[in-house]
């Protein structure tokens, strides 16, 4: 299916909820501005599932843009929405973090611990190039971004090791625990965004802390210790 541009996927989405694929070409100011209206006229509710679509449906080489204009127009239209709406960017995209995460600096410095730690959230695995990126911009508060990168790992840890009988997740054994996936799924030449909860079975340490975003090498201390 052709489409002349991204407006015009833009006022689908809002129609129907249902994305086209985009076609591969770089995005003009018009279409960037088409993705900023439809993320304006939004209710607040709704931002993150729809910026996330956004992204989804966007040509790979598309994606970064798609991504910062939507945290953008997010920022200059519904600030109380930017940490939602940056973890659900990233989550879907992590490969946008560092676009996202400086993009969101310029409009928002005071928010910068709220920037990292929402993108640290989203995509674990970038959490690293999250703080680093805010480093870079404001050296002075280096060691807080990755202070806010090692709280929100550590949440995301003792959240996995709930699964597990110690907070150290040292115990081997079959637990389960419940993770989001969103796909896209193509039905007559169109794509549905299709975001739904499974139960996963982890029966080993790695497995566990990979879910959290940490770091597989790390040894954990024994339960009491």
């Amino acid at each position: 299916m052709k489409s002349n541009s991204l407006k015009q996927l833009v006022v689908a989405l809002a129609a129907a909820s249902v994305m086209t694929v985009v076609p591969a070409f770089a995005l003009s100011s018009v279409e960037v501005d088409a993705v900023n209206k439809s993320l304006k006229s939004a209710r607040v509710v709704e931002l993150p599932a729809l910026a996330s679509k956004l992204v989804l449906g966007a040509a790979k080489e598309d994606k970064e843009k798609v991504a910062v204009a939507a945290v953008t127009s997010t920022i200059r239209n519904h600030p109380g929405a930017m940490s939602t709406v940056i973890t659900a960017v990233v989550s879907v995209a992590p490969e946008t973090v560092e676009a996202v995460v400086e993009a969101a600096l310029n409009l928002a410095p005071d928010s910068s611990l709220s920037i990292v730690a929402s993108a640290a959230s989203g995509a674990p695995q970038r959490a690293s190039k999250a703080a680093a990126i805010a480093a870079k911009k404001m050296p002075s508060r280096a060691a807080s971004f990755e202070r806010e990168v090692a709280i929100v790992r550590g949440r995301r840890l003792l959240s996995t090791s709930a699964a597990f009988s110690d907070t150290g997740i040292t115990q081997i054994a079959t637990n389960s625990m419940t993770v989001t996936e969103t796909n896209m799924v193509v039905v007559g030449g169109k794509t549905n965004i299709v975001v739904e909860e499974k139960e996963v079975i982890i029966d080993k340490k790695d497995e566990a802390v990979d879910y959290a975003g940490g770091d597989p090498s790390r040894p954990s201390k024994p339960s009491g210790k």
